[in-house]
């Protein structure tokens, strides 16, 4: 069985239960996952998977919070104080790599962040282009912001 349909099986029977859910700790799914299925899925495949098909956002290694829960506690934060907040809250460290992890709001990222991430990351998500913040950039246009992270091999989904 695939990991995706595993944790909609898991949500689907309330085993993971995404409305009392606040946070889940991939180690912890994992276990979960490989007790009650007999399934041996890697720590990645996990966090992939909540990454791409859930909504899931992940603030720090292999800890996730409930996107709805994640914009009702900085809905009234600037993002500059995102760090802060989390960190405080959840008695964690976070880095600049997940706290771009953190799309709650409309504000545009510029063309380095977004280069950043998608170097790490190998992908970025189409949407960011779409509120890309070109000033004090070398680069122009959106059109040639695609162009050049194509040129890098980064994906856009």
């Amino acid at each position: 069985m695939e990991i995706s349909k595993i944790i909609e099986e898991l949500i689907k029977t309330k085993i993971l239960n995404i409305e009392k859910i606040e946070l889940i700790r991939g180690g912890k799914l994992k276990a979960l996952i490989n007790s009650k299925y007999d399934s041996e899925f890697g720590l990645n495949e996990i966090n992939d998977c909540l990454k791409k098909n859930f909504n899931f956002i992940e603030i720090s290694n292999n800890l996730f919070v409930l996107k709805t829960k994640l914009e009702n506690i900085l809905k009234d934060s600037s993002r500059n104080e995102y760090k802060k907040i989390l960190e405080k809250l959840y008695i964690i460290e976070i880095d600049d790599k997940h706290l771009l992890n953190i799309d709650i709001d409309s504000r545009g990222r510029t063309y380095e962040e977004i280069k950043k991430y998608g170097l790490e990351n190998s992908y970025i998500k189409a949407e960011w282009l779409e509120n890309i913040d070109l000033n004090n950039s070398e680069i122009y246009e959106v059109h040639e912001a695609y162009q050049e992270l194509l040129k890098l091999g980064i994906e856009i989904k």
